[in-house]
């Protein structure tokens, strides 16, 4: 399972390794989520999950406090990142790369002739910060933040080579990620 998530975060990091300025001269306006919001699958899913409100309706003071407390941490994490300016660090000729927008364990299937990994549903592809894959990935995976920091963060084949900023801000990803 080790060397598989070593896999993937390889393979993240070959996708981020196209260049922002590249996407931008082919695709103009890679954001496409907005034309995907109202999609029927969208709506379907919405309606399947409408049943668990329905049962849970007596859980909600619960769901409340519990959301209640989540907002301030995101506050908090946000004043962390917006009072000091930290995002003017950003480079988006440096920072931004090709992402798939969906990085999850469901979209990401090894070849069995090769054993190399293929990425599928590209749906939602889009630019942006190159760790943000790797930290969905790893949320979406439910790996426990010491494997987080062997397989990625102290690792110098993979995020061992963050800039001090790129560090940060995967950190604060993944703590929104994992909210």
């Amino acid at each position: 399972m080790l060397e598989e998530r070593e896999g993937v975060i390889t393979t993240a990091q070959k996708i981020s390794s196209v260049n922002n300025q590249d996407i931008i001269k082919t695709y103009q306006n890679p954001d496409y989520l907005f034309q995907l919001r109202n999609r029927p699958s969208s709506i379907v899913y919405f309606f399947t999950k409408i049943i668990r409100w329905i049962i849970i309706k007596d859980y909600f003071p619960v769901y409340i406090s519990s959301l209640n407390k989540t907002i301030i941490l995101i506050l908090r994490l946000k004043s962390q990142v917006m009072k000091p300016h930290l995002y003017v660090f950003i480079n988006p000729e440096k920072h931004y790369s090709l992402l798939h927008g969906d990085f999850i364990p469901e979209n990401i299937k090894v070849k069995e002739q090769d054993e190399t990994l293929q990425v599928f549903d590209w749906a939602l592809f889009t630019t942006g910060s190159h760790f943000i894959e790797i930290a969905r990935y790893l949320i979406s995976s439910l790996v426990p933040y010491s494997k987080v920091k062997e397989l990625y963060l102290a690792n110098d084949e993979t995020g061992g080579k963050l800039s001090l900023i790129e560090e940060i801000l995967f950190l604060y990803a993944l703590i929104l990620l994992y909210l």
